[in-house]
C-alpha cells in the first residue's frame, strides 16, 4: 500500500496538476470505521462483507510521479452522510449499492463519470432494484474486497487509463490488475458509454447533485 499524504489547500504546480488523478468515494465501507465489538460491527462483518482495515484516514498517495486524491463525503448516524458536491471532475467514482447509493448513480448516466460497484451483489444484479451494474449505470464491478481496490487505484497503467478515458486501455489494465487478487474486477458494456462523454476533459466539471 502507498504511502498515505496529507494534501493541503496551497496551490499546485502546473506540473502536479498534471498528474493529478482525483478519485471519488462514496461508500463508507471504504472510508468509515465502526466500534469493533459491538452488535453493529459483527453484524456487518458477518453481513456485508465490511472491512476495518479499509481506506479510512487516506486522503491521497504519490504513486510513480502521480497525485491520486481520494474526495469522500463525511457520515453522520445511521448512514446518513453529508451532500456529495466535489468542484472537481471526477476521473473514477467508487460506489455502494444501497438503495439510496444506486440511485444516485442512476441520475449519473449520460455524466461521462465512470463509476465503479463496490458491493455484496457483485457479478449479479442489485438485491434491491434487480438492476444489472451496467443497467444503473455502473462502468465496473468491483469484490467487495478493500485489497481488490487498492490494486486497482495503485496500478499506474489503470490510472493513465482512466484520465486519458481510452476503454481497450481500461480493459487491458484491468485484466493485469485481475492476476494479483482472488476475483476479478469486471468491466461491463456501459463502459464505453460512459465514455462517450467528453465533458471531463472540458471546462466544465461535473458536479453531483
Amino acid at each position: 500500500m502507498p504511502k498515505g499524504l496529507k494534501i493541503g489547500g496551497e496551490k499546485m504546480g502546473n506540473e502536479i496538476e498534471k498528474h493529478r488523478v482525483i478519485i471519488g468515494i462514496i461508500t463508507p465501507y471504504l472510508t468509515e470505521q465502526l466500534s469493533a465489538g459491538t452488535e453493529e460491527y459483527r453484524k456487518q462483518r458477518e453481513l456485508y462483507a465490511y472491512d476495518p482495515k479499509n481506506l479510512s484516514g487516506l486522503v491521497g498517495f504519490g504513486i510513480d510521479g502521480k497525485l491520486v486524491e481520494l474526495r469522500a463525503p463525511r457520515y453522520y448516524d445511521e448512514g446518513c452522510r453529508e451532500n456529495f458536491k466535489p468542484k472537481e471532475p471526477m476521473h473514477l467514482i467508487i460506489a455502494g449499492s444501497t438503495e439510496p447509493g444506486e440511485d444516485e448513480v442512476l441520475s449519473m448516466r449520460g455524466s461521462g463519470l465512470i463509476v465503479a460497484r463496490y458491493s455484496i451483489f457483485y457479478g449479479g444484479p442489485s438485491g434491491y432494484s434487480g438492476r444489472y451494474p451496467e443497467q444503473g449505470g455502473y462502468s465496473l464491478d468491483l469484490p467487495k474486497n478493500v485489497r481488490a481496490v487498492l490494486e486497482l487505484i495503485t496500478d499506474t497503467d489503470f490510472l493513465d487509463a482512466i484520465v486519458e478515458r481510452e476503454a481497450e486501455k481500461i480493459r487491458t489494465s484491468i485484466e493485469q490488475v485481475n492476476k494479483r487478487i482472488e476475483r476479478p474486477i469486471l468491466v461491463t458494456p456501459y463502459l464505453e458509454k460512459s465514455l462517450e462523454s467528453k465533458r471531463l476533459l472540458g471546462e466544465h466539471p461535473i458536479i453531483l447533485n
